[in-house]
């Protein structure tokens, strides 16, 4: 009796320790199996392919989230965006485990991630950004960001990376970037300002319309016409100009402008010279003077005044004219020529026969 208890005794302990020899050894095998493929899960046989913005990498993005203390809200540095699996394989993403849930099917399921936020960078050539623009944006959201230009400087152009369209607002002076779904490298150019002259002329005649760039001098050709000068000159905007030697000249344009040059009537001062006693001489037998000259004769600042006195007789004639000598010259016998040289003011002589 003792000897049939011990011998089902030790059948069940030998039955017991067979099934444990069996269990432990498929357990070390799916261990194995899992250890040489780290993306198989120990509850089925799917493998699992993991993709950052579409570029394959080693294991799954770790989802390391940061609390803003502005307002104590989590900001998260991927976001979980598709799945391909074959054999059917369906599931869902667990946002809060940060895994994947399957129907517990085998087979290949690829797992897409992308960046929750986007470095955003600028290149700003003559002129700079505003620093309080953003440096990173959340995905698939519309960015705007406010340029300042130099002086004298406007938008010429937006050049992004990867062909990322970017437009140019004039009245806020931001560039708009919509739908951002990468890093964003953008070079933006200023030039230049190209101002407009627009010129009207006032008795005389030039270019009518000049450009010219910001900052920059600017000489322009206007004549005036005959017997017209000493111009008066107006521009618009605050602008300056100044006229010599036939030229406006301006010597640095900041803004458009129109000027008007307007030249006057150049007045010439009139001088007489009087030849006192001539009427006593209307009718003299000793001498005859020039025809067309008068007891007042009126001549212009600089010009000259000239007449001839002929002799009839042998008397000898003499003109006074006080501090002033003419410049006497005899033309042929008999005929005195005097010559008064760039008259500046008035002149009176006199007559004397001898």
């Amino acid at each position: 009796m003792k000897n049939k208890l011990l011998f089902v005794t030790l059948t069940i302990l030998f039955i017991i320790f067979s099934i444990c020899t069996v269990i432990g050894y498929t357990q070390c095998v799916k261990n194995k199996d899992l250890n040489n493929n780290p993306n198989k899960t120990e509850t089925n046989n799917i493998i699992f392919e993991y993709y950052l913005e579409d570029e394959r990498v080693d294991q799954l993005p770790r989802q390391d989230s940061t609390i803003t203390p502005s307002d104590n809200t989590e900001e998260k540095k991927y976001i979980f965006k598709r799945y391909n699996c074959t054999n059917n394989i369906t599931g869902k993403f667990n946002e809060n485990k940060w895994e994947f849930e399957t129907n517990g099917k085998d087979g290949l399921c690829k797992l897409y991630f992308v960046n929750a936020k986007y470095e955003i960078t600028f290149n700003v050539i003559n002129g700079i950004q505003d620093e309080k623009n953003v440096t990173t944006i959340e995905r698939e959201t519309d960015g705007s960001f406010k340029m300042i230009p130099n002086e004298g400087f406007e938008f010429e152009s937006v050049i992004c990376a990867n062909n990322k369209e970017a437009t140019w607002d004039e009245s806020t002076s931001t560039i708009n970037i919509s739908a951002i779904t990468s890093d964003i490298a953008c070079t933006v150019n200023f030039e230049k300002k190209e101002l407009i002259i627009n010129i009207d002329v006032i008795n005389g005649k030039g270019t009518t319309t000049e450009k010219v760039l910001y900052g920059d001098a600017k000489s322009i050709v206007i004549e005036p016409n005959l017997g017209y000068n000493n111009p008066k000159i107006q521009c618009t905007n605050n602008q300056n100009a100044t006229y010599d030697n036939q030229s406006l000249i301006f010597d640095k344009l900041t803004n458009n402008t129109t000027c008007t040059i307007n030249f006057y009537k150049i007045v010439i001062p009139v001088y007489n010279v009087t030849i006192e006693n001539i009427e006593d001489f209307a009718s003299s037998t000793d001498i005859k003077i020039s025809n067309g000259i008068n007891k007042v004769n009126k001549v212009n600042k600089g010009e000259s005044f000239i007449f001839t006195i002929t002799r009839l007789t042998d008397k000898i004639v003499n003109l006074n004219c006080g501090d002033v000598i003419p410049q006497e010259s005899i033309i042929e016998n008999g005929i005195n020529k005097y010559e008064f040289l760039n008259i500046n003011n008035d002149v009176t002589c006199n007559i004397e026969i001898k």
